[in-house]
């Protein structure tokens, strides 16, 4: 739920249950990330629209120093899954076309 910055602030960003099960570490099921986001829901730090996840407010993202802590410890890792979810959603709206995919180095 937050994208760490490049030569910039820390932002949060909106995650669907399927994102952040997929970027569990712990064998996280989709039950698991569903306790968590209403536990963190009733104590007002995150909010739960339908299928979304988000940071209650902008502030946490800087102010909560456990989240400040996740994120510094998962900086490479969080940049990578962003910059991998991206490219998968750029692939599908394109219609999964072949060509699209990696190659090479990428």
């Amino acid at each position: 739920m937050c994208t760490p910055g490049e030569s910039a602030q820390d932002t949060s960003h909106p995650a669907t249950h399927a994102e952040l099960e997929s970027a569990g570490t712990g064998g996280e099921t989709g039950s698991d990330v569903g306790v968590l986001g209403e536990q963190l829901a009733r104590a007002r730090l995150v909010t739960l629209d339908g299928d979304t996840v988000a940071l209650a407010h902008e502030a946490l993202v800087s102010a909560w120093s456990r989240l400040r802590a996740w994120i510094d410890e998962a900086r490479d890792r969080l940049r990578l899954h962003r910059r991998l979810a991206q490219d998968a959603c750029t692939w599908d709206a394109l219609g999964r076309d072949d060509g699209a995919l990696y190659r090479g180095a990428r």
